[in-house]
């Protein structure tokens, strides 16, 4: 396994330069690349900057505005296996990237997680050690092994992937929709008991969302069954809600919970995946599993 580093397209699954590939097949010209030495990833962020209450004596919370700055991610990079016109054209090409801004696709060695790095438009690489033309040294070597530094201007925090449309199984699922089947009910949802359930809507609005009064102190599973295929061998699925109560009566609770099922669709795989049972107020509140 190796750290995964790639300068990545806006739909990120389009490589633009890998920056460590010793095949080159995803570089420009070929161009194969691997980190220098001491070529180890250098995230950091400056101190946030911060107002502060004057005077500042005075029990309790003195910050009252916090701002997180751009940070640097600095790396050490050779670049090597063709000629020096190609190593000059494929740097040129990574140099505009770099001036542009853009996002690096970012998975640690030995890990699996995959995270992103937005950067600002930053400096290009054209000195090499400081030295003026140090990288015309560098390509006319073909290869040296402290390689160029890169650093870049970064946002403060990675990402996880995007969630896409494409990547929810789940029809209807804002549960915003009602084109037939039960009345003011979403469409592809069901209950799997209707006791002490009524008055079911679907607002719009600034509280849009499907709506009902419930007058049963049982549990009641609102859900959905997938298409056969959904899901292969492997495959990491997400749940979650984002749900608020009118009124409180008693302890209203909510929780997202998945179940996996053989492609019969009623064969059962592992046992029911159920997230935290979270306590329902009249602020909107998330749950996740």
């Amino acid at each position: 396994m190796a750290t995964t580093l790639q300068l990545v397209d806006t739909d990120l699954s389009t490589v633009l330069f890998d920056f460590n590939d010793s095949t080159g097949a995803a570089n420009p010209n070929g161009v194969k690349t691997t980190f220098g030495i001491g070529g180890a990833l250098s995230f950091g962020a400056d101190q946030p900057e911060v107002v502060i209450i004057s005077p500042t004596a005075q029990a309790g919370g003195q910050v009252i505005y916090r701002r997180d700055p751009l940070g640097q991610m600095i790396w050490s990079q050779r670049f090597f296996g063709v000629g020096y016109d190609s190593l000059a054209e494929a740097v040129g090409i990574l140099s505009d990237y770099i001036a542009a801004g853009g996002t690096l696709k970012f998975v640690a060695h030995g890990a699996t997680a995959v995270r992103y790095v937005e950067f600002e438009p930053s400096r290009t690489p054209m000195l090499l050690n400081g030295n003026e033309l140090g990288l015309f040294q560098l390509l006319q070597l073909n290869d040296t092994p402290e390689g160029v530094m890169i650093a870049l201007t970064v946002q403060p925090y990675m990402r996880g992937p995007e969630l896409l449309a494409t990547g929810n199984p789940l029809l209807n699922a804002t549960l915003a929709h009602d084109f037939g089947g039960t009345s003011n009910r979403p469409d592809n949802w069901t209950w799997d008991s209707t006791t002490g359930i009524s008055a079911e809507s679907i607002a719009s609005g600034l509280n849009w969302g499907y709506k009902y009064t419930i007058a049963d102190g049982g549990a009641h599973n609102l859900q959905q069954t997938t298409a056969t295929g959904t899901f292969a061998s492997g495959d990491v699925a997400t749940a979650s809600f984002y749900a608020k109560v009118d009124a409180v009566a008693g302890t209203p609770q909510m929780r997202p919970t998945v179940q996996f099922k053989q492609s019969d669709g009623t064969t059962n795989v592992g046992s029911l995946n159920s997230g935290t049972l979270t306590t329902l107020t009249t602020i909107p509140t998330c749950g996740i599993l």
